[in-house]
């Protein structure tokens, strides 16, 4: 993470960089679509105070990650991304990677949960230091169950298609379904105790936010 730069304005760079590249109705028909999502409340992510749904997935790599074992140590963090392909999410996965080791020390695990192939993802794994889980949920099936699943409308994915941005082809066991990006951190207990989902994917959680969740839970199991 660019010390230098605070995390909101990263996350403004990125869209000053970006979005000029691409047609100003691609990016209206792209707000509208968030819009409708957030209208149709569908993928609002589930809430805090929520039982986190356990899962076993694929870890890319090594073995499989099944959250209520994990649970059973400490705390755990997921992150749902969109694919390594949004500029966004290799941000908030690079962020993600650095704050590891600190997360570590509190009894914490970060996961990144994808519908991505698992090809793409080994090349993340392989160029990872800190081993940290990258799971594999071929069909979208967590991210389901943590209320995160949404298509591309149809008049959208030719435009997709013109930036080379084929999804069937990305993610070809999702086609054009995508996770929203989300952020859950979920406590010994299995409860939810902090969460961003956003629809907008230009917004993602603070690092700082999930260090800070992190320590709160690891000082609160302390006085048990």
């Amino acid at each position: 993470m660019d010390t230098d730069k605070g995390w909101s304005a990263q996350l403004e760079a990125l869209t000053e960089e970006h979005e000029p590249l691409f047609p100003a109705a691609l990016m209206a028909r792209e707000e509208r679509m968030i819009a409708e999502v957030k209208a149709a409340g569908t993928a609002d992510g589930l809430a805090v105070g929520e039982r986190a749904p356990d899962f076993t997935l694929d870890n890319v790599g090594g073995g499989s990650f099944t959250l209520s074992s994990h649970l059973q140590g400490g705390t755990a963090v997921l992150n749902f991304y969109r694919g390594q392909w949004c500029v966004y999410c290799s941000l908030e996965l690079r962020s993600l990677l650095e704050i590891q080791p600190t997360v570590r020390r509190h009894g914490a695990e970060i996961a990144m949960i994808s519908t991505e192939p698992r090809a793409t993802a080994v090349e993340l794994a392989t160029k990872d230091p800190t081993r940290t889980p990258i799971l594999h949920d071929a069909d979208g099936a967590v991210a389901r169950a943590y209320k995160l699943l949404y298509t591309i409308p149809a008049d959208l994915r030719s435009w997709w298609l013109q930036y080379d941005q084929d999804l069937p082809e990305l993610n070809p066991t999702a086609g054009w379904t995508l996770p929203v990006p989300g952020t859950f951190i979920v406590d010994p207990d299995g409860i939810i105790r902090a969460r961003h989902v956003d629809m907008d994917w230009r917004k993602r959680m603070d690092p700082r936010d999930v260090r800070a969740a992190v320590r709160r839970i690891a000082a609160e199991m302390i006085q048990r």
